[in-house]
């Protein structure tokens, strides 16, 4: 299973918070994108309409574009009976995307290796292997795109096969495959 997959599995799940102050509370996170979270709060029990004033300042039953952090939503019924709900979100989980191929020959147009989302793994390791399993490109933990070229020379037109770890120190979670130089 993916990270992503695991990640959405996990967080779309629904937490029950029953018998705060009466209030029934339902809350839900969601994962539109590998970028942000939002979370929904649903509440029933004690007076509507309920009030909801967010750790952050933002009101309403609902907030997004959210990082990983802890979150706290503050909920009062009409009657003025209230309730705290605090949660913890982590932090977007995203595989990388990697591209397949790209066309170094100075066009300004797909001239370097595209990563997506790389800078989510700042222990990550990339290797870059040609067909007879040599390296011919290594990077770690910072990220720049790569020209397709060995020592400042440039590589020949080929399949190169990738090895990209998201953390060194635990390299059960990688990805592989190969990328085509066209140029």
């Amino acid at each position: 299973m993916s990270l992503r997959n695991l990640y959405i599995l996990i967080f779309s799940l629904f937490v029950y918070l029953t018998n705060a102050q009466g209030f029934t509370i339902i809350e839900k996170t969601y994962q539109p994108d590998c970028s942000f979270n939002s979370v929904k709060i649903t509440v029933t029990g004690n007076t509507p309409p309920y009030t909801y004033i967010w750790g952050n300042g933002m009101t309403g039953d609902s907030i997004s574009n959210l990082k990983g952090g802890v979150y706290a939503v503050h909920i009062t019924d009409s009657l003025g009976k209230d309730t705290t709900l605090s949660f913890i979100i982590p932090a977007p989980a995203c595989q990388v995307v990697i591209e397949n191929h790209f066309t170094p020959n100075g066009d300004g147009y797909n001239d370097t290796w595209s990563i997506s989302y790389i800078e989510r793994y700042p222990n990550f390791l990339l290797q870059v292997f040609d067909r007879w399993g040599q390296i011919v490109h290594t990077q770690r933990h910072e990220y720049f795109p790569w020209d397709g070229t060995q020592l400042g020379l440039k590589l020949p037109d080929a399949t190169y096969y990738y090895i990209f770890v998201y953390d060194q120190g635990h390299s059960s979670q990688f990805e592989k495959g190969s990328v085509t130089i066209i140029r």
